[in-house]
């Protein structure tokens, strides 16, 4: 059964991301290396993740856009 949904209200949280202009098909490609440099300027800063990675599509196209952050 499906619960019923609700309104859940949480703090605001800063996150590290890299924008991306890319084919669609080299997306598997850069995303490793995308996420490397996320997590090394994260690191730099000397804080480390506050959660998964996360990736979200912005456009879609040839010239697809694409954000990736943790």
């Amino acid at each position: 059964m499906i619960d019923t949904p609700h309104i859940t209200q949480t703090a605001a949280q800063l996150t590290a991301i890299i924008r991306l202009t890319i084919p669609r098909s080299e997306i598997r490609k850069l995303m490793g290396p995308g996420i490397s440099e996320v997590m090394a300027a994260v690191a730099a800063q000397g804080v480390g993740p506050a959660g998964p990675v996360a990736h979200a599509p912005l456009e879609d196209g040839p010239g697809a856009r694409s954000s990736t952050g943790r």
